[in-house]
């Protein structure tokens, strides 16, 4: 569900729409059935991997009662509203019966639940066995790049685009729109920040920069899977909500570079990584491994069964 356009492989919309349509034409017995053998050759060093993420993923360890407005999953195409969370959902939902009830998110909401419910993002601290991360609007959110440009050729500056509808953002922008060492632009239209507006850069040219910002917004930071994924330095304040990447588990100053929360210190980090380029591409090639292990299809189709069978079980369906 990708296509190729000089360093940058984008998810192409129009075919992820195509496919998910045709999946839903597959009879449920062939998915079925396909559970039983995927499940069934998970052995050994690969299962116990792939079980750990599951485990992260969802993380009830009792038998938990469901909502009294939970109910079976059920496709709708002519809407508008989460269509593409749909898919995501449908398509791991389709291996189980289809009477096995459950609730679910589709929107950026991180916050608690009282009851075990499917969601795309959650927040990291507190109490969250409730909410179960499942990856649902990957085609806008796991967006990988193939980045054919080494780190040493790009340019000795820092790049972030995007709205600023958040604090943060708005903060981030105020302190460092205009600065020589800096491209730092928002893309809304908000009339209070229209003297920082600038232009819509695409990856391909945010990757021609040696260090590219991610910020939060409604929940995590979109641009952080391709920025890891790419030879540019990811520059971050530590992540306070996670997705199906899992950037709980992200190492400070190993797998991206860790700002202060004002971001008060971003041209002293510049400069360490400048003056110590063994530690910058060790920390790209951190990140590289990391996002590794989101890219192998049949791995990720496995998690996903092992995060529902869990689900399932924990709420008594099965």
């Amino acid at each position: 569900m990708i296509y190729i356009l000089g360093n940058y492989r984008k998810n192409s919309r129009f075919i992820y729409f195509i496919v998910n349509l045709l999946r839903f034409c597959i009879p449920g017995f062939f998915y079925r059935v396909r559970r039983i053998w995927l499940l069934s050759r998970c052995k050994g060093d690969a299962a116990t991997r792939l079980k750990l993420r599951a485990d992260y993923y969802c993380k009830l360890d009792q038998l938990t009662q469901l909502s009294p407005s939970a109910k079976p999953f059920r496709f709708r195409i002519f809407t508008e509203h989460g269509r593409n969370y749909q898919f995501d959902l449908g398509q791991y939902m389709r291996y189980w019966k289809r009477n096995y009830p459950i609730q679910y998110r589709f929107n950026d909401d991180t916050h608690l639940s009282e009851f075990p419910i499917f969601t795309k993002a959650r927040v990291i601290e507190g109490d969250v066995r409730n909410l179960v991360v499942i990856n649902m609007d990957k085609v806008r959110h796991f967006d990988f790049v193939h980045d054919r440009t080494p780190y040493q050729s790009k340019n000795n500056l820092a790049v972030w685009r995007g709205p600023a509808y958040q604090p943060w953002r708005v903060e981030f922008v105020n302190r460092w729109f205009g600065h020589p060492r800096c491209d730092i632009g928002r893309t809304d239209k908000n009339s209070d920040g229209i003297h920082q507006r600038k232009q819509r850069l695409s990856i391909a040219d945010q990757l021609k920069y040696k260090f590219v910002v991610s910020i939060e917004g409604g929940d995590v930071a979109t641009n952080l899977k391709w920025i890891m994924s790419s030879n540019s330095l990811c520059f971050m304040t530590r992540p306070t909500k996670e997705t199906w990447f899992m950037e709980g588990l992200l190492k400070p100053d190993h797998h991206y570079v860790m700002l202060k929360n004002d971001s008060s210190d971003l041209l002293e980090k510049m400069d360490y990584y400048l003056a110590h380029e063994k530690e910058a591409l060790a920390i790209i090639d951190n990140a590289h491994k990391w996002v590794a292990q989101f890219q192998n299809p049949r791995d990720e189709e496995i998690v996903s069964l092992l995060v529902s069978q869990k689900y399932f079980k924990m709420t008594g369906s099965i």
